[in-house]
């Protein structure tokens, strides 16, 4: 009997602690204690909450080359982002070398690359390092895309930016962090 006690207990602090999440979806837990006799009932209402998750799959390393001079460096990928919150979600991007602008670096030398973001619904935005996007994107409802909805991200190093640095491999890491809405 008493192993039972500590587990009971243990459901109740457990039933305690998800009440302050209860939102207007869910139901006020009320416990219906058994009395003392031949038999005894008790009852007990189970609440499950599943908070807004995503998730952000299929994202590749982007190798790029320059190209013809006066041409932009640009590279692109397109990725799998899954949210059960109406498959909606927000995006931040931070840089490796940031400190307020994306950049790649070599030897003590930094080139600014832009970062844009773009769904299937044509919404799309220019990434501000650090900053979490004021718009919303759609994603896909199903986990692993299999709806075909996918998001894109896209990187744009200025050829003003990269026609005069000096040769070398220039290197970021570039963080993207989803959040549902």
């Amino acid at each position: 009997m008493r192993g039972w006690f500590q587990k009971s207990s243990r459901f109740i602090i457990a039933g305690a602690l998800a009440a302050p999440f209860a939102g207007p979806q869910s139901q006020a837990l009320a416990a219906t204690q058994g009395v003392y006799g031949p038999t005894s009932t008790a009852i007990a209402k189970i609440s499950v909450i599943i908070p807004a998750m995503v998730s952000v799959t299929n994202v590749s390393d982007m190798v790029l080359t320059a190209g013809e001079a006066g041409e932009p460096i640009e590279g692109s990928g397109e990725i799998c982002v899954y949210s059960n919150a109406n498959a909606l979600y927000k995006v931040r991007a931070t840089s490796a070398n940031g400190g307020g602008g994306f950049s790649v670096s070599s030897d003590g030398v930094s080139l600014p690359y832009e970062v844009m973001w773009a769904d299937d619904n044509d919404t799309q935005a220019v990434l501000s390092e650090g900053n979490i996007t004021d718009v919303a994107f759609l994603g896909s409802e199903d986990v692993d895309c299999s709806d075909d909805v996918r998001s894109r991200f896209s990187v744009n190093v200025a050829s003003a930016d990269w026609q005069l640095a000096p040769e070398g491999v220039y290197t970021d890491t570039l963080t993207l962090e989803i959040s549902p809405t």
